[in-house]
């Protein structure tokens, strides 16, 4: 039923914007893209996003997301990436979680496009991030280490400072955050919320 609905979505999204709108090309307004780090905003961004389709013509939001990391772990390649990303519809407003290379800051700033970047204070960012992965997901990679921990307090100090052993990684709150500058430092056409 999931699948079907997915499939059905933007058929019947587009309908409610040409009856909304009442016109049948979305062209003329610039391709957007909603970017965030992950636990760092996507549903404030997603809301802000779906306004958009309130006021201006787009037919509206993507529902999933462009990510970096494949759901079953590791990472995409650049070419996947920007393959989805030329995938988005005209019209259709993208969004999705992705780091600033070469080849995304490129694509995204391109002429004529309009970038959004939320991001959120990293002590917020860690506090929810622990409390994901402890409480919520019980499938996320951090989620049996951080149960096996005595406190909070141990499992935000491993969210600070990062982890490699045993099989498990992650980069430390610095590193995660070098991300969030690299974004910040575009030149052109990326407005930060």
């Amino acid at each position: 039923m999931k699948q079907l609905r997915r499939t059905l979505r933007p058929a019947g999204k587009t309908a409610q914007s040409i009856l909304r709108w009442k016109r049948f090309s979305f062209n003329e307004a610039p391709p957007i893209f909603g970017n965030s780090k992950p636990k760092s905003g996507s549903h404030l961004l997603l809301q802000i996003l779906n306004g958009f389709t309130q006021i201006m013509p787009y037919r509206y939001v993507d529902a999933d997301p462009i990510r970096t990391i494949k759901y079953e772990g590791g990472r995409r390649t650049a070419d996947e990436i920007l393959a989805d990303l030329k995938r988005v519809p005209q019209g259709v407003i993208g969004w999705g979680y992705l780091e600033a290379t070469k080849e995304n800051a490129s694509f995204l700033t391109a002429a004529g496009r309009v970038n959004y970047f939320i991001y959120r204070d990293p002590r917020d960012m860690l506090v929810s991030q622990v409390f994901f992965a402890t409480d919520m997901h019980g499938e996320h990679g951090m989620h049996d280490y951080y149960n096996s921990l005595p406190d909070v307090s141990a499992r935000l100090k491993v969210a600070i400072t990062g982890i490699e052993k045993d099989g498990l990684k992650m980069v430390s709150v610095k590193q995660r955050y070098e991300g969030v500058f690299q974004w910040l430092e575009q030149k052109y056409d990326v407005h930060s919320l």
